[in-house]
């Protein structure tokens, strides 16, 4: 009789390497919760945990509108019109992506990934999932989560166009859409860029958080927002355990 043999496989796991105040995938996996919750007036409000996560497409779809209108923006100007084409140029020097109004327009200029890209598609379910650990639920979560955000995001911005009729909405909805299209689609590259922004906003303009749980949500991402680059110290296990029965 012989005695089977096992061999041990080493499995070699890349390291992340967190950079000072960046927050990460599995950040927003450690999150708890539901992410929404029914306030006292009867209403669904969003959790801690839902501001964090819809705020991602809040902003993409901000981008997306910037995106679309600086299309159009060039797509106006007639051609033999020197004088928008003089205006036009201005205005681009002007740019934030710029060093100002005196820098010139041939300048190498390196876009924030943030106008020109949005999120991989599976990046909502990865974090999700991790949580809820099935597949159809986190996927119906995503998609809910990225609809509902986009569409928040375009009623705020009618309103803020003075625009807040159903007509106006569904036209900055439309513009939304279009500019999605002209985005790329990150690889995962920009996951803790996209991450980081969304907490970032959630941080700086706080609800009144109720719940302990939201607390705690908040209490997750500022720490990893505040990581200033160093190694944490790895806390020591206890000499003994004594349980007390």
């Amino acid at each position: 009789m012989t005695k089977a043999q096992t061999k041990a496989t080493e499995v070699i796991v890349p390291e992340i390497v967190r950079k000072a105040g960046e927050v990460q995938v599995s950040d927003f996996q450690m999150l708890t919760g539901p992410l929404v919750q029914k306030g006292n007036d009867g209403r669904t409000y969003d959790t801690a945990k839902g501001r964090l996560i819809k705020q991602i497409y809040k902003d993409v779809a901000f981008s997306a509108l910037r995106a679309f209108n600086a299309k159009a923006t060039h797509a106006d100007v007639p051609v033999a019109d020197t004088q928008s084409a003089r205006l036009l140029a201005l205005e681009e020097s002007c740019s934030p992506y710029k060093e100002g109004i005196d820098a010139s327009p041939v300048d190498p200029v390196e876009l924030n990934p943030l106008a020109v890209y949005r999120p991989r598609s599976d990046l909502l379910f990865e974090i999700l999932h991790k949580v809820d650990r099935d597949d159809t639920i986190a996927t119906e979560q995503a998609s809910i989560l990225k609809q509902t955000a986009v569409m928040e995001q375009a009623a705020y911005i009618a309103g803020r166009e003075k625009k807040a009729s159903p007509l106006g909405i569904q036209s900055v909805q439309r513009r939304i859409a279009e500019g999605l299209a002209g985005m790329k689609v990150d690889d995962g590259t920009y996951d803790a860029l996209f991450l980081t922004a969304a907490a970032q906003f959630v941080i700086d303009y706080p609800n009144r958080f109720a719940s302990d749980e939201d607390k705690a949500n908040i209490g997750i991402i500022q720490s990893a927002l505040d990581y200033d680059g160093k190694k944490p110290e790895v806390a020591k296990p206890a000499a003994e355990i004594v349980f007390d029965i």
